[in-house]
Order: structure tokens, then C-alpha cells, then sequence
């Protein structure tokens, strides 16, 4: 099971790895004073042209042996052939042992 989403989330969500790979379509935007927490084992996927804007608080919750994956939606590594395609395509980009901090404007509105 694949959970689609775009829009806006407007109140506080978690995500689960129970859930399946979470994927990202389009702009998918966290509302301010809204939290959005991701559990460990979580796998969340993106198109490419898909990016997740948050105006308020993300918590992610990994652990070493159970870490969240963000990848793309072509990555069948973490949460299978999302795009149903075996193994003709994957994805390019990959960042290994990374901190990301402020992606984007690092900004509250």
C-alpha cells in the first residue's frame, strides 16, 4: 500500500512505517502550528518535481537500526518498485550518512 499525498496538511499528522512508503506527488505544504511527525522505519518517496514545505514544526523520530528514508520514488531499495517498473529505473541522487538543517528559507511564517 502506497500512501499519495499533495495539498496542505492542516492539522497535526504522523506518519507511520505501518502506513507503507509515503509519497509525495506535488507540493505538499505543513500549514503553520502544525506538526508533523515521522515515525522510525518510515520510508518517504518524491517525484521529482514534488517537495514538502514546512511552516511549523517536523519531528523525525529514526533510530539506527530503524532510520526514516526520504528517497526518490524510483529508489527501490527502501519501500519497493513505487513505480511499478522492476528495476529499469532508478535514482540518481542519493545522500548517505547527511544533516540536513534549514533546507529552503529556514524560516517560520
Amino acid at each position: 500500500m502506497i500512501l499519495a499525498l499533495t495539498g496542505t496538511l492542516a492539522s497535526d499528522t504522523t506518519w507511520t512505517s505501518s502506513a507503507g512508503p509515503i509519497l509525495v506527488e506535488g507540493v505538499l505544504r505543513v500549514n503553520s502550528n502544525v506538526a508533523l511527525t515521522i515515525d522510525e522505519g518510515t520510508v518517504v518517496k518524491s517525484l521529482s518535481n514534488a517537495s514538502l514545505s514546512v511552516r511549523a514544526t517536523l519531528e523525525v523520530h529514526g533510530s539506527p537500526n530503524n532510520p526514516v528514508v526520504f528517497t526518490s520514488w524510483l529508489d527501490d531499495a527502501f519501500g519497493g518498485d513505487t513505480n511499478r517498473d522492476d528495476s529499469a529505473t532508478e535514482a540518481a541522487l542519493r545522500l548517505d550518512r547527511c544533516v540536513c538543517r534549514w533546507a529552503g528559507d529556514g524560516q517560520r511564517s
